[in-house]
């Protein structure tokens, strides 16, 4: 290996330093203007790093060995073949190692003349790095790099441009370390996250990734299948792991796409360590169940703080060093599992919705109230489904319980024509006074809108209202559209009960209360509602936890107040039975008897 003294020596024998503009040599390092592009101040420099020299300018961001410095000054260059992400017409290897050897020599108190405040705010990187328990080690081991925000005037900087103009997120007052992702041989670099450093602490999102690449995984080292994997969330947990000799993959974050299940799949072994909170353990959770009846063998670590970093900089090495990993037992048996379920089931009473006043004859049925699952009610026309639902969720903003109503046939001018009667207000524009209406959310559904897209709607919706007390209207089930391909070529019974699936996993996964209405066959508008009139919607009776069906006499039919009953058919959470009521269509109310019975007098309080 050439040292910095015998590269010099070497540029000297050739003559090449005379063409090298305003060329000055130290004992650490060698300066001059770079050849490769217009530079009028000494951008580039020549350094040992490593027990090599190499070459890297402040100025158009190229970084490369003494051996390759040398081919390209004496024209032996050799052509190597470019790596072009899709979408991007630059090399993103050669970009990261650039920002990479950036960041060593700012490190080192060499800068870019342009930026005077480069250096301190580099230097500042390095120590956040050091609260976490990295050091320059960690830099040199991973290529972490430093990007000033200030780069983007670098016109000379190949792919500067295209890289500004796609990642508009990116300011010229702000600085980043970033963190190349390599390819599982690590041959390319697949994309990079920036993360805003001195941000964190003030805003919500302080990390990015490079706009139109996919989000892969996140290797410490070259994929060996053989290795033992910790997987883990996010990258600066990985590096943790990597710190006490663990391989380790971080998934960077949601969601598990099939790319990521892929790359974990390969490996023959596992261990999980995923952060220490409900999002780490869902997500540990939702891996488990793809490797459930896979031939990896996979561990979890049971972590004391909320993530591997954490702990890392409360105990350095020494205390992710005394994790112990357990292997994952995927079909326990009821005496490891009671403890489990009887604490699943306390905090689902604990988010449980409570009924409203206006329908506390409900109560005797749901005793804890709406609990997290799948509630479909069956009605024949006219009987009031969708204002019974509409008036629920009114009523449930008035406790501060956020619903999302998903109308497939009303428009949603109708539900507040109601609501306006409801509340005896002039117009529908009145009804924005309504402060407690912020917990009301519709959406039109659209062709846009299949079956298959829901769960992932309500999920951006509930992450962005940050509530847990939420429930799930879908009015109406007949009504939903899946994917072109299945409504071509599955039956009407094959299709009713794939939706139901779909809303089922939706209560489970999001853990919430999920209403739907479902029509009723014909043949049995003249019979006392049973079971059945779930059935013939396509046997999603087997698949709801509460089944109520809506009915009337067909001379109740067009009264301006009319005889409803509620015939609770399925109740996983409570008692079945009947309630009659009365529907006011006027006001759009429903009252029934304290008992349900229908003998007492009717009562708007219930």
């Amino acid at each position: 290996m050439l040292t910095l003294r015998e590269a010099v020596d070497k540029l000297r024998e050739k003559n090449l330093v005379a063409g090298l503009k305003n060329f000055k040599e130290s004992a650490k390092r060698a300066t001059f203007c770079c050849p490769f592009h217009y530079d009028i101040r000494p951008s580039a420099n020549l350094y040992e790093y490593m027990g090599s020299v190499f070459f890297h300018c402040f100025g158009c961001n190229k970084t490369m060995t003494f051996e390759e410095f040398w081919a390209e000054l004496t024209g032996e260059k050799v052509q190597k073949e470019k790596r072009l992400q899709d979408g991007y017409k630059f090399d993103l290897k050669e970009f990261a190692e650039g920002l990479h050897f950036r960041f060593l020599l700012l490190l080192e108190g060499n800068g870019d003349w342009r930026f005077p405040d480069e250096v301190r705010l580099a230097q500042k990187g390095l120590e956040y790095l050091q609260s976490r328990g990295f050091d320059k080690e960690d830099i040199r081991r991973y290529h972490i790099g430093f990007f000033y925000g200030k780069l983007r005037e670098h016109k000379e900087i190949e792919g500067m441009q295209e890289f500004a103009e796609k990642n508009r997120w990116l300011s010229t007052s702000e600085c980043f370390l970033t963190f190349p992702v390599y390819s599982e041989d690590f041959e390319e670099v697949r994309t990079i996250q920036f993360e805003d450093f001195l941000g964190r602490g003030q805003r919500e999102n302080t990390k990015y990734f490079l706009a139109g690449l996919p989000i892969p995984v996140w290797y410490s080292e070259k994929f060996n299948e053989n290795y033992s994997w910790v997987i883990c969330e996010g990258i600066y947990d990985a590096m943790s792991m990597a710190k006490t000799g663990y391989p380790a993959i971080a998934t960077l974050g949601n969601p598990l796409t099939e790319e990521k299940k892929k790359c974990i799949r390969k490996c023959k072994e596992i261990i999980l360590c995923f952060d220490n909170d409900d999002a780490g353990r869902k997500y540990s959770e939702a891996i488990k169940k793809e490797l459930a009846t896979s031939k990896i063998r996979v561990y979890e670590f049971i972590l004391p703080e909320k993530d591997p970093n954490e702990l890392l900089a409360k105990e350095g090495v020494a205390g992710i060093e005394k994790l112990e990993p357990v292997e994952v037992d995927f079909f326990p048996s009821w005496d490891k599992k009671i403890d489990m379920i009887i604490a699943r089931y306390e905090a689902s009473k604990e988010k449980a919705i409570a009924i409203p006043n206006e329908f506390k004859y409900l109560q005797d049925f749901f005793p804890h109230g709406f609990l997290q699952g799948l509630y479909a009610i069956a009605g024949i026309p006219g009987v009031g489904k969708t204002t019974f639902l509409n008036l629920l969720c009114h009523e449930l903003a008035k406790l501060g319980v956020y619903s999302i109503y998903f109308l497939t046939e009303e428009p949603e001018y109708v539900l507040m024509a109601r609501i306006k009667e409801k509340e005896g207000v002039k117009s529908i524009k009145d009804l924005k006074y309504l402060d407690f209406l912020k917990f009301r959310i519709t959406i039109e559904m659209s062709m846009e809108y299949r079956t298959e897209k829901l769960k992932e709607i309500a999920e951006g919706i509930l992450n962005r209202v940050n509530s847990d007390r939420v429930i799930l209207v879908v009015d109406s089930l007949q009504a939903l559209r899946l994917s072109e391909e299945r409504e071509g070529r599955m039956s009407i019974r094959e299709k009713t009960i794939l939706k139901t699936e779909y809303l089922s996993h939706i209560a489970r996964d999001l853990q919430v209360p999920v209403f739907f209405t479902s029509f009723v066959a014909r043949e049995f508008y003249k019979e006392e509602p049973n079971l059945s009139v779930f059935k013939e919607s396509g046997d999603i009776e087997y698949l709801i936890d509460v089944g109520i069906a809506m009915w009337m006499d067909a001379d109740e039919a067009g009264k301006d107040e009319r005889k409803i009953k509620f015939s609770i058919l399925k109740n996983r959470f409570g008692k079945v039975g009947n309630i009659e009521a009365m529907f006011t269509s006027k006001n759009f109310l429903f009252k029934c008897d304290k008992n349900g019975s229908g003998k007492r007098k009717w009562s708007a309080e219930g």
